[in-house]
């Protein structure tokens, strides 16, 4: 009795070839694992800390400024307030709210589990004006929630939602707090 290939298999790949396709895998692969390590870090609290970590579908806003040391992600604005939340949409939409901005300008950023940017609510792009935004799985759309002014909808069930908002000239200069 012979194991040998089946008729038409294909080839074993070449040392080049399996190169590329080792290139190829990490491409694919390593946006996937590094939005799941810091989901994982960002998300292993039990309440939102201040520093950028809370549970899913939670917001965890930071009470001061990123540091040089802070390396959660790879370099942080220093002169920004982040809002960090990791939205899982399989029970249907969240709705984020926001109050009037005035003049600040803020920008919530969503992307997706491969870092790609799947859409803003902000300044540019919804204005800053008080507002009501759903963002929502395709495959699980739901109803749409009640007065909002848009939904963004993603075709991944998890969504990592990064606020940032301006506040230079905000700080305490005695205890470095905004």
């Amino acid at each position: 009795f012979c194991l040998g290939a089946a008729a038409g298999a294909a080839a074993a790949p070449t040392p080049q070839q399996a190169e590329q396709l080792g290139h190829q895998a990490y491409r694919y692969g390593f946006p996937l694992l590094e939005a799941l390590r810091v989901r994982a870090e960002e998300t292993s609290v039990r309440c939102p800390d201040g520093m950028g970590n809370s549970p899913v579908n939670s917001f965890s806003n930071a009470r001061g400024f990123a540091r040089p040391e802070d390396r959660t992600v790879v370099a942080p604005n220093t002169d920004t307030l982040y809002s960090i939340a990791h939205l899982d949409l399989g029970r249907g939409p969240i709705v984020l709210k926001h109050p009037d901005m005035g003049k600040r300008y803020f920008v919530f950023e969503l992307v997706d589990p491969y870092t790609n940017v799947i859409g803003y609510i902000g300044t540019r792009k919804t204005g800053s004006a008080a507002g009501r935004y759903a963002i929502s799985w395709t495959h699980k759309a739901g109803p749409k929630p009640a007065d909002v002014k848009g939904t963004i909808r993603s075709q991944y069930r998890r969504v990592w939602m990064i606020g940032r908002t301006l506040a230079k000239n905000l700080v305490n200069k005695d205890t470095g707090e905004v």
